[in-house]
């Protein structure tokens, strides 16, 4: 998550959705983290805090609400960006299995897609993995001003560019983009019931099909 004072903003990072390329363009506006063990302490304590507030790279935004100043909170362009959950499920299980250092990659490499989903599916029940968890309170009401799609990236980011007024409008570059082929081909219904079921919040938030 990138907040920003300069230019009253708070950018909430889904994974996997291009927010990595989104981040490079928003660093240098992004208020810098405080330091120190206390600090540290605190960003992980249900307690408001400053601008200045420590967060993960895939905080939620209801975390946000809570650490921040409401002032701020409330008049800031609150944005995040998704993508078709069908896709965004081919992206992290190619991810896993392709990056050595993930914690999850010796598991990942001898799962099938299903068996992956299996595992997403038993990690949902202690943490929600969807994509409306990080953009939504607890009862599913979006947080956030403007939600973009990751489909639709160019847009999306001319749109912020010139939303946040920002002076220079750089080449979007694609980051952890992992090799694969298109999404459908990973697909039976076996897979597909299991994305139906973890992401469903999402399929019917943000209108995806298969």
């Amino acid at each position: 998550m990138y907040v920003s004072a300069e230019k009253n903003f708070i950018f909430v990072h889904v994974a996997k959705t291009g927010g990595q390329a989104l981040k490079q363009a928003l660093r240098p506006y992004a208020v810098r983290k405080a330091r120190g063990q206390w600090r540290r302490l605190l960003s992980h304590l249900p307690v408001p805090e400053g601008l200045d507030a420590q967060f993960g790279p895939h905080a939620p935004i209801r975390w946000a609400r809570l650490k921040l100043p409401r002032s701020f909170f409330d008049g800031a362009f609150k944005f995040g960006l998704v993508r078709n959950p069908y896709d965004l499920a081919v992206s992290r299980y190619a991810f896993v299995r392709g990056e050595g250092d993930h914690h999850r990659h010796k598991d990942a490499q001898s799962q099938s897609f299903a068996d992956f989903l299996r595992m997403e599916r038993r990690r949902a029940l202690w943490r929600p993995r969807d994509q409306s968890a990080m953009l939504c309170d607890y009862n599913g009401n979006l947080l956030i001003d403007q939600v973009y799609r990751f489909e639709a990236m160019e847009e999306a980011f001319t749109d912020i560019v010139t939303r946040l007024a920002l002076p220079v409008s750089p080449e979007l570059a694609r980051k952890n983009a992992s090799r694969r082929g298109p999404y459908q081909d990973y697909y039976t219904p076996v897979e597909r019931g299991l994305v139906e079921e973890i992401w469903r919040r999402d399929l019917d938030k943000f209108g995806y099909t298969f």
